[in-house]
Parts: structure tokens; C-alpha cells; sequence
């Protein structure tokens, strides 16, 4: 909506979106905000091209030259370098795409330079190859050098500020008072535009480990996701520090959005580890719900006896149940019966696959046995989460798994 604004207002010659020549924005956004908005937007854009079909997944490919194009006209330096490193996540996730996907890629990314060139004025473009801050400022040029010697904004502001913090080295000057130790020796009020700075001198050394131990947990916490989702929020996390370079946004929206996101996430695809063969000790709530899935597991035994499990393409006779996170990793035996499943697909399969079968064909004959899944992806998380690493991409990679869960398997209960 705000780049779509943008852009329009820009191609309507509407008034008041420009700050100065060559520098636009819209509604009231500051142009630097604007653009790595715009740059964050980007791998969850791709994403929903990567994974989703339909018009949610070519929403997600039309903005990506909607934040191009905004970024360029903002004309934030910062911001074009979080563009280019959101960017990142294209090439590496290239050739996952479909035919038809990859070849609207190269098409759109010749329609979007061609339009880069025709509603972007010269002057952005001359902005984005300099330097130097001090072209268009509130600041005075003399205030400036008061503070460093120095023409360029973010450095001079940067040099006040770090200067303050050796006089505060550990708990800092208090959250929101930088522009207070900026203002008295330019006559300006100035934030630092760098989160980490700003961070820094207003709640020290410590308050700056702590917020930099956070995003690197957060990192290492993508570990348990699959590749396409760990990529995209890899590049995500560094498209955020790129542009913090220039930006304070350690208050925004933006920023904690972005990280309780990716907290949820990576708390969604994180393992229980329990100990072989013993269930967890569960609250009440949750062991009335793993009582139910048992039962409902003996219900579908009894209504599958002699069709379902026996004749794969028999239609199922009981509605499909899925199960929750919490009953899922809290019963072991739902992971050994999955466990046995893929043992007897894999032993025997005729059964069930074909005579040149695949990774799919397996996954689908998975979902067959077992209606919780949905789609072969559910499988492939199970799995992965259970074994806490990459789940097989090749069906010998599964037959060597099932060879040593063969031998693992208690016996079957009768």
C-alpha cells in the first residue's frame, strides 16, 4: 500500500511526497524507514512466491518491484544496501521455482529496470552514488563541525555519541537520550541513526550484549527449520542489521515484529527431547489431551480393521484429525507407530509405490497410512523435528533410517 502510494503519487504528480529534489516519500513516512521497510518486506514476499500458488503467491511476486522501485525513490542509501542484501535470498532460492515462475522472474526484472529508468528522476540516482549526508539537513554545516570536524551527518553523530559513552561505559546515559548529548554542542536534536551506536551509549556495554545476544540466539535458533524457512529468515536477520547501520530502530515496530516472529517460529519447530521410550511428565491439560489421542487411535484401528490400512486406496471411514505440536511431540508412542509405518512402507513396496517410486511417492504413501498428514511436507517436519536433523531427500537415504528403526522397534502390541 505505502510503495503502491508511492509510486502512483509520484507517476500522478502529486504534490507533498517530495521532501526535496531527487528524494520522495509517502504518507509521512521518513524516506530511510521507508525504504528498509520495504527491504524487510522482501524474503516474506518471496517466501509466499517460493511456497504458496494462487494470487497469494504472485502477491508476494509483485512486490518485489513495488520495493525496488519505492527504495530508489526514497533515495536512502541505507536502505538500496538492505534492498541488495534482502535481495540475497533470489539466487540462492532460484532454482527451487517452477518453469513458469522462474521465467516471470527474468521478465519482471527487465520490466522493473525499464521502469526504474523512467520514473526515477536523475537526481535520486546521483544521491545514491554519493557519500557524503550534509547535501540536504536540518543540521547546519557549522554544528556539524562542532561535533567531530566533520561534513557527514551520521558520522558526526556517531563520534558525540561514542565519545559520551566512555563516560557511561556500562549502564549507559538511559534509553532515549541521545539526541540530549547531541543537541548541546550542534543546537540540534539528533538520534544516532545506528542501532547499535545508539544502543551503545544509551544503555552501555551490557545493555548492547544483551540485545546482540538476542539476535544471535535468534539466528542459531533457525537451525531446526527447513532450508528454504532458515534461509529466508537468515537474510531476513541480515537485512535488519545492514540497514541498522543507519537507522535507530531498536524501538520501532519493525524491529520487535520481526523478532517475535521469528521467536514463535523458531519455539514452533524447536524438539522436546524426552528420553527413549518414557513420555515427558505433562500438565493435566495436556495428558487429558494425549488420553484422547490414544483413544481415538484404538477408534481408527477397529473402524480401519480389514480396509483402510490394509487396502491403501479404500476410502478412510473416520474424519481426518490433525494432530496438535503439544500431543504430537509429548506421545512417543505416535512417533514409534509413524516409525513403524515407514518400516512397512519401505520393506514392502508394492504395497504401495510404484515401480520407479520417489521421494513424493513415499511421502504420499505416508499420508495414505497416516490421514494426520495432510501433504507430504508434514511428514518431512515430523520427521525432521523427531531427529533433530535434515530429513533424507533421496528414498535410499530413508531405507537406511528404516533398517535401523527395524532393528530399534519394540514389538507390536497385540
Amino acid at each position: 500500500v505505502v510503495g503502491g502510494a508511492l509510486i502512483g503519487g509520484k507517476l500522478a504528480g502529486v504534490t507533498g511526497i517530495e521532501l526535496f529534489p531527487g528524494r520522495f516519500t509517502s504518507f509521512g513516512y521518513n524516506p530511510n524507514d521507508l525504504a528498509l521497510t520495504m527491504a524487510i518486506g522482501i524474503p516474506f514476499a518471496w517466501r509466499l512466491f517460493l511456497t504458496r500458488d494462487g494470487a497469494i503467491g504472485w502477491l508476494g511476486f509483485i512486490f518485489f518491484p513495488i520495493a525496488v522501485l519505492s527504495a530508489l525513490l526514497a533515495a536512502s542509501r541505507g536502505g538500496m544496501l538492505s534492498i541488495v542484501v534482502a535481495s540475497l535470498v533470489i539466487p540462492v532460492t532460484f532454482f527451487r521455482l517452477g518453469g513458469v515462475k522462474r521465467s516471470s522472474l527474468i521478465a519482471m526484472t527487465v520490466l522493473a529496470v525499464g521502469a526504474a529508468i523512467y520514473i526515477v528522476p536523475e537526481e535520486s540516482f546521483e544521491r545514491l552514488m554519493t557519500i557524503d549526508d550534509v547535501g540536504q539537513t536540518q543540521i547546519s554545516v557549522e554544528g556539524l563541525r562542532n561535533l567531530s570536524g566533520s561534513d557527514n551527518i551520521r558520522l558526526s553523530v556517531w563520534e558525540a555519541g561514542i565519545t559520551t559513552f566512555w563516560e557511561n561505559p556500562y549502564f549507559g546515559i538511559g534509553a532515549g537520550a541521545y539526541a540530549d548529548v547531541v543537541a548541546p554542542i550542534s543546537g540540534d536534536s539528533y538520534v544516532a541513526h545506528n542501532i547499535f551506536v545508539s544502543v551503545l551509549v544509551e544503555l552501555g556495554g551490557i545493555g548492547l550484549l544483551l540485545f546482540l545476544g538476542m539476535i544471535v540466539y535468534l539466528a542459531f535458533a533457525t537451525r531446526f527449520m527447513d532450508r528454504n524457512e532458515r534461509t529466508i529468515w537468515l537474510v531476513l536477520l541480515l537485512t535488519y542489521a545492514v540497514g541498522g547501520f543507519f537507522l535507530s530502530w531498536e524501538h520501532t515496530k519493525q524491529t520487535w515484529l520481526l523478532v517475535g516472529l521469528l521467536a514463535a517460529r523458531a519455539a514452533y519447530f524447536k524438539p522436546v527431547v524426552t528420553e527413549r521410550g518414557k513420555a515427558t511428565q505433562l500438565p493435566a491439560e495436556v495428558a487429558e489431551l494425549v488420553r484422547r489421542q490414544k483413544q481415538l487411535e484404538l477408534t481408527r484401528q477397529e473402524e480401519h480393521a480389514g480396509d483402510g490400512y490394509a487396502n491403501p486406496g479404500a476410502e478412510p471411514t473416520v474424519v481426518p484429525h490433525v494432530v496438535s505440536p503439544v500431543e504430537e511431540l509429548g506421545n512417543p508412542a505416535i512417533y514409534d507407530r509413524r516409525r513403524r509405518l515407514v518400516v512397512e512402507i519401505l520393506s514392502d513396496s508394492t504395497l504401495t509405490l510404484g515401480k520407479d517410486p520417489s521421494v513424493s511417492d513415499f511421502y504420499e504413501a505416508l499420508a495414505e497410512r497416516d490421514e494426520t498428514w495432510v501433504r507430504g511436507k508434514s511428514a518431512r517436519d515430523y520427521f525432521r523435528r523427531k531427529l533433530k536433523l535434515e530429513y533424507p531427500k533421496t528414498l535410499s537415504g530413508w531405507s537406511d533410517i528404516a533398517t535401523q528403526w527395524a532393528q530399534e522397534l519394540p514389538p507390536e502390541e497385540e
